[in-house]
């Protein structure tokens, strides 16, 4: 299973990162064209597809295709190499590393904050203070709270605090928080590729920008004006953020979306649609070519087995001194990997399956060139040399496997 997820991880690095880099480019020269609340919802519509594009192979229904045909003997199963569970290990203790970070940060960051609930509500949520922060903010996932600093009364006047306010419930109607959490549990899976990580600073930043946008609609000069001096009072006594809560953001940030303000101008429909035109057509040239499997250069449609793990004989079978087959088809993948794992048929019932699937799922073949080839192999479990021989199927590519 381990395996499966970094190899899914590794498959699908190429289009988050060809993604990443449109939309990076897409924040720095076409925010004030096309609007920070349209390049915010971009960051979804991509990401998202992808990933229901790159589904892992298991998922995929088994078409009709040509056999494949070998024979295989127990002497050419060779030695397990080493190289996969390496970098298996490291993957899964870079992922747990992070996972484990997050962990701390968050429960140290909520300890810390020390809330203190006041009389005050906004739009039925309650209103928290803390020493411990110098914006306002909002935590918790699944039941959203907003908390303002301990002094925010000396600090931010009524018409401020009315614009905070209404900037933090634009994040709570978004579920902000959550779509953030969501994002940095991509960067954990895919902690190896640093475009990743700076997609979710990118993210974090049109988040904002965004969310200015959607507070200072329709509002007058003068307030869009106040508005971005309570911005600077905020950066003023910046604190540290929160991997995943919505945070007034750093300096660098916080000058983004002051410029941003300052730009008076609605965005160019023509360049929106245009945009969305562009994306729609891209994801849809994607999804044909990956459907199309037909298409590809298929030079040479034979695969090899490079490595094949023997499955283990079931303790319980050898002591009964139990023989018996499974029947199983599947696929192999680019890298060739096996998946669409399926047993056709097994004798005796639930007593070998278990152990065949495993022992193939551990398989290494060259390329395909045909992901959705279908192939069969037949497992012998024989308890010794004189075991009833099950009938051979000419469509089944068939290995012996002994109790010792």
């Amino acid at each position: 299973m381990l395996n499966e997820l970094l190899d899914w991880a590794i498959k699908i690095q190429l289009l988050l990162s060809i993604s990443v880099v449109v939309l990076l480019i897409c924040e720095r020269s076409l925010t004030r064209k096309i609007g920070a609340q349209l390049l915010y919802k971009m960051w979804w519509l991509i990401p998202s597809t992808l990933l229901l594009l790159s589904l892992p192979s298991e998922l995929k229904p088994l078409s009709n295709n040509a056999m494949y045909y070998v024979t295989v003997t127990p002497a050419q199963l060779p030695v397990v190499d080493t190289w996969l569970l390496g970098w298996t290990v490291v993957y899964v203790a870079g992922a747990c590393g992070l996972l484990l970070a997050m962990f701390w940060q968050h429960k140290h960051f909520h300890t810390n904050l020390a809330l203190q609930l006041t009389d005050t509500t906004y739009r039925e949520y309650p209103v928290y203070v803390s020493t411990q922060i110098n914006s306002p903010m909002i935590i918790g996932l699944i039941k959203p709270n907003i908390v303002l600093p301990a002094n925010y009364i000396q600090r931010f006047d009524a018409q401020s605090l009315s614009l905070m306010l209404e900037h933090e419930y634009t994040h709570i109607k978004r579920h902000d928080n959550l779509w953030n959490l969501g994002f940095f549990s991509l960067c954990t899976i895919t902690w190896f590729n640093p475009l990743i990580w700076l997609g979710y600073q990118s993210f974090r930043r049109v988040q904002e920008l965004a969310c200015d946008e959607r507070v200072l609609e329709n509002k007058p000069h003068h307030q869009q004006v106040h508005y971005a001096k309570t911005l600077i009072n905020c950066v003023e006594h910046h604190n540290k953020r929160h991997f995943a809560y919505a945070y007034y953001g750093d300096k660098n940030t916080m000058l983004q979306r002051l410029n941003h303000i300052k730009n008076t101008a609605r965005p160019s429909t023509i360049a929106q649609t245009l945009l969305i035109t562009c994306a729609l057509a891209s994801l849809s040239a994607l999804a044909i070519t990956k459907d199309s499997p037909s298409e590809k250069v298929k030079a040479d449609h034979s695969v090899k087995p490079i490595m094949r793990i023997e499955p283990k004989y079931p303790i319980e079978a050898a002591n009964d001194g139990v023989s018996g087959y499974v029947q199983l088809a599947y696929t192999i993948d680019e890298r060739g990997h096996t998946n669409n794992i399926k047993v056709i048929d097994a004798k005796p019932k639930n007593t070998f399956e278990n152990n065949a699937i495993t022992a193939l799922r551990q398989w290494q073949y060259t390329a395909s060139n045909n992901p959705d080839e279908i192939h069969r192999v037949q497992l012998d479990f024989k308890i010794n040399d004189n075991a009833t021989s099950t009938p051979q199927q000419d469509q089944f590519e068939r290995i012996d496997v002994s109790s010792h």
